[in-house]
């Protein structure tokens, strides 16, 4: 795995990307799970298990740029539907 890494630049960008982005979503879980509010909480779990699923995706099958695609969809439509439910101040 670490030698597949350092051959393809877009895999090691995109795993990273994805490790920032679960690290950064994991808090907000918590928060809004404290705070009882269940949609949330289960739209930020499926962005977070559909991130882990696309980078072992693209290392399994080695298309980086098709998951790379879609893991931007699927984030852009995570911040979308939580901004939808929770209102702009979540956004911001």
């Amino acid at each position: 795995m670490i030698t597949q890494l350092q051959e393809k630049h877009q895999l090691s960008i995109l795993t990273l990307i994805c490790i920032i982005a679960v690290v950064g979503v994991l808090p907000f879980v918590a928060i809004r799970y404290l705070d009882g509010n269940f949609i949330a909480v289960a739209i930020n779990i499926s962005v977070l298990l559909g991130i882990i699923a696309l980078v072992v995706y693209a290392h399994c099958s080695s298309k980086v740029q098709i998951a790379s695609a879609i893991t931007a969809v699927l984030i852009n439509g995570g911040v979308i539907l939580i901004t939808v439910i929770n209102g702009i101040d979540s956004f911001l």
